[in-house]
């Protein structure tokens, strides 16, 4: 047996060593949150479970409330305070009967049964799939768009803000050239293409909530493709990525095997539409066969498969918030919203498991797809 073996072996063991050991906590919190809620239950009105038994006492009435009050206040006057605080705890014990299902007559007490396990997992799964939606966009978009940053970079090429500024110092000292439409043409293009990245960036950065409630109003908010874009597109995490993704490529770009790799004829010309054009660069498939870059770009793969870990915590995170604060209803991050609120935690401690799960799997497919590249490229 040889090493590589014995190390993805023990990856396994370790990675399955990690999910019985969390599961296992999540059985005794899981048990621990179901009997506390169930003693909060059948003992919720012993405080005042004596008042509640009184012949004609009727507790939803406010007047007798009241009587009851003046009574014990006639009765014991030297515990004021006492009374003061059992005729606040009936005025709560009232509001609950009618705001909280746990106490509601003949109502759905809120335990995690084996009749609700379905129903939880039927929202699960849509969430899943939009997550490895969201997951594959923004592996694609940071490793496109962090390619074509660097080869902007290997070109030269200026900013906008850059380009703009030389165009004005070029046509300034022209006699007339505020008359020339061609010269206003230019100057509005370049200026359109400013404000254009400045809202880019705007939105990239900006939280996935404040965006949605910004255009809430005019978009229906509660589709799935729009839950795509706003994971995608907000949060920084794609901007981020990019970052991370460009941050390799100039690393890899300054390694001796570059050299070498130049020595060997192979082109280093990064105008060449041949290697560079639209239709490759925005493949699935990136392959730059014939060119140093080829090189540089396998490399840098290979370190930023390892990110798709982090990114995924990330995205799972910004997706259960964002089906929160827009109250997408049947969504999973709003029903487990809903369950913290109601108290039900250990119908959430549930929910919370399904997601370990999710980031688990996630992780040992990135390391298995880790594996793949590093055995195709060995090859």
């Amino acid at each position: 047996m040889n090493i590589k073996n014995i190390i993805r072996k023990s990856l396994k063991f370790d990675n399955m060593k990690g999910v019985i050991l969390v599961t296992l906590l999540f059985l005794i919190s899981f048990f621990i949150a179901r009997s506390y809620k169930a003693y909060l239950v059948e003992n919720k009105s012993d405080s005042f479970s004596e008042f509640l038994a009184l012949p004609e006492f009727n507790v939803n009435d406010s007047m007798h409330r009241q009587l009851l009050k003046e009574a014990l206040n006639s009765f014991y006057p030297e515990q004021i305070e006492k009374n003061e605080k059992t005729a606040n705890e009936l005025e709560r014990y009232v509001v609950e009967k009618f705001t909280n299902p746990l106490f509601k007559e003949g109502a759905d007490r809120g335990f995690l049964t084996f009749g609700k396990i379905p129903d939880i997992i039927l929202r699960f799964i849509p969430f899943v799939i939009i997550f490895l939606l969201v997951l594959g966009i923004t592996y694609y978009g940071a490793v496109t768009l962090g390619t074509i940053k660097y080869l902007n970079y290997k070109k030269k090429s200026e900013s906008v803000v850059l380009t703009l500024f030389d165009f004005i110092k070029s046509e300034i000292n022209r006699n007339n050239f505020f008359r020339d439409k061609k010269f206003w043409q230019k100057l509005l293009t370049y200026s359109g293409l400013i404000i254009i990245k400045m809202f880019g960036y705007l939105v990239l950065f900006s939280p996935a909530y404040v965006a949605a409630y910004a255009m809430r109003t005019k978009i229906d908010t509660d589709t799935y493709p729009f839950l795509i874009l706003l994971a995608v597109f907000t949060n920084g995490i794609l901007i981020n990525y990019i970052n991370k993704f460009y941050t390799f490529l100039l690393h890899e770009g300054n390694k001796g095997y570059v050299e070498t790799a130049l020595v060997k004829n192979l082109d280093e010309d990064y105008n060449n539409e041949k290697y560079f054009s639209t239709k490759l660069l925005f493949k699935i498939q990136k392959k730059f066969d014939g060119h140093v870059f080829g090189h540089i770009y396998k490399n840098a793969e290979f370190q930023f498969v390892q990110g798709i870990k982090d990114m995924a915590s990330f995205l799972i995170t910004g997706l259960i918030i964002i089906e929160m604060a827009l109250n997408i209803q049947g969504h999973f991050g709003y029903e487990l919203l809903k369950q913290v609120l109601y108290n039900n935690y250990d119908v959430v401690i549930f929910y919370i498991y399904l997601i370990f799960l999710l980031v688990k799997i996630t992780e040992y497919s990135v390391d298995s797809f880790d594996n793949f590249l590093k055995r195709k490229y060995a090859n």
